[in-house]
């Protein structure tokens, strides 16, 4: 029997709860810096319970050292699905979580990590998740861009900068990474771009953020990246640093494309 509803949902609860439809999973250190800033650790911890009491989160065993990770629950998804969707049995589908690995629920919440950085410096920002970036460009099964995510950042005159974000693990190999960056290629020359009806105005460049564990992978996601000619740009940061690299974002050279 599904337990009653006896907690009135706030605008943070419904942020949180968005948030981890983005990224499948949070951790406390995102949830209390990001989610409910200002707020004192002991009212998070009380209303995160009443959440998880209510049917609207489950915790699930922490990775690493830090307290508990939080998903959504099936209730959660159709309160989500009833605001934005319309369709709860596909996006029920697409959000089963149980038997995800723990180096993916990993992937996940340091994913998080890094669109907070990114929206700390462009507060105007969109973020989409892995399945609204995903792509089937080509008819054939590996003609798609898959990327873990994707930013456009605003530049006036509602023109964007699109970045691709891609998370690599220190055991990501060379053919992979070339692999991809030939069907980022690919769906920029045939204009795929086009086509993709989530953009809320024109985008007038195509970039990759790739993101390396430490500072060290970073000169070997490059030498693999050039290994794949790139016909786009890509800037790099690491997870020890969490600093967005020099020139992310808007330049005035890019600034120029919108005038």
């Amino acid at each position: 029997m599904q337990r009653p509803i006896s907690i009135g949902l706030t605008e943070n609860d419904m942020r949180l709860f968005f948030a981890i439809d983005d990224f499948k999973y949070l951790d406390r250190v995102y949830i209390d810096g990001v989610i409910y800033a200002g707020h004192s650790k002991q009212y998070i911890t009380n209303r995160l319970w009443k959440l998880v009491q209510n049917g609207y989160l489950d915790r699930i065993p922490k990775v690493g050292v830090l307290d508990w990770n939080y998903i959504i629950t099936e209730q959660t998804i159709r309160v989500l699905d009833f605001l934005e969707r319309g369709d709860e049995e596909e996006a029920f589908n697409r959000l089963v979580y149980s038997n995800e690995p723990q180096p993916q629920m990993q992937h996940q919440l340091e994913l998080s990590y890094v669109i907070a950085t990114i929206k700390k410096q462009f507060p105007d920002s969109i973020y989409i998740n892995e399945r609204m970036a995903t792509f089937q460009y080509g008819i054939r099964k590996h003609e798609v861009i898959r990327p873990d995510g994707q930013v456009l950042i605003p530049i006036g005159n509602n023109c964007y900068i699109s970045y691709w974000i891609e998370l690599e693990r220190a055991t990501t190999g060379q053919k992979g990474n070339v692999f991809k960056i030939r069907r980022y290629n690919a769906f920029l020359q045939q204009s795929c771009f086009l086509e993709q009806y989530h953009y809320p105005g024109e985008v007038v460049e195509f970039c990759c953020l790739y993101i390396g564990a430490r500072r060290v992978d970073i000169e070997r996601l490059a030498r693999y990246a050039a290994s794949g000619r790139p016909q786009f740009t890509i800037e790099y940061m690491n997870m020890e640093d969490e600093i967005l690299p020099l020139h992310f974002g808007a330049s005035e050279r890019r600034a120029q494309q919108c005038e």
